[in-house]
């Protein structure tokens, strides 16, 4: 059986458009984008997590800041890959 990772969403105003931040429980952050490209955010964390592989959680984002105990974001690495 494959592992169901549950991520925090975050959903922080910003002067130019809804931020949404995915972070895991360690504060590893997993994926951000607009609210405006939600689908797209959500299409790719399938692609990398499997169809039903992780579960957006709603967090505060102060809460969510609060409960690390440190306040430092780390990017997974992600293995290069050509686009073209």
């Amino acid at each position: 059986m494959k592992k169901l990772w549950n991520y925090c969403l975050i959903e922080y105003d910003t002067p130019i458009g809804v931020l949404l931040v995915v972070a895991d429980q360690d504060g590893n952050l997993r994926a951000v984008d607009w609210d405006g490209l939600r689908p797209r955010m959500r299409r790719l964390l399938r692609r990398h997590y499997g169809e039903n592989g992780f579960k957006l959680i709603p967090a505060a984002f102060r809460m969510f800041l609060r409960k690390q105990s440190a306040v430092t974001w780390r990017a997974i690495s992600v293995p290069s890959t050509n686009y073209r």
